[in-house]
């Protein structure tokens, strides 16, 4: 056994992930990233992409066709955005959630914002801007 998932199984699992990224609004920001996360595994550009909000997605599709056409590990949104587990999720308020991420020794910061029509979701513009201000990194504060 190649240590994957039956096929029916991962459909649901996928389904359920996409179900909970259209129903965002009263989900916390775990899961919605985990959802996110869930999609990427399973190749779900569209259900990945609900994760981001709707001024992102334009962005995070063409870094996605980049990295795609030209690997480059660090143009590559999955290898930036997408890690196996959440270590820390500390709230800023009630619109901003600073998700700390990691996948083996690698850990990152993940800024998500909250807004009324889509709830919890990844601001690549914010994002950045809070990696230029405040590190990607844990250490980095």
């Amino acid at each position: 056994m190649s240590g994957r998932l039956p096929i029916r199984i991962r459909r649901g699992l996928l389904a359920l992930a996409a179900v909970g990224l259209l129903s965002g609004c009263d989900q916390e920001p775990q899961d919605v990233y985990y959802s996110l996360a869930t999609a990427a595994e399973f190749g779900d550009k569209k259900a990945f992409l609900a994760g981001f909000s709707e001024s992102s997605r334009p962005i995070i599709e063409t870094m996605i066709s980049l990295s795609e056409a030209y690997p480059l590990p660090k143009a590559d949104p999955l290898k930036q955005l997408v890690f196996a587990h959440i270590e820390e999720v500390e709230l800023k308020g009630e619109d901003e959630a600073i998700l700390l991420v990691s996948r083996g020794q690698k850990e990152r910061k993940i800024l998500m914002v909250k807004t009324e029509e889509e709830g919890w979701r990844i601001d690549v513009k914010k994002l950045n801007d809070f990696w230029e201000k405040k590190g990607k990194y844990k250490n980095r504060e």
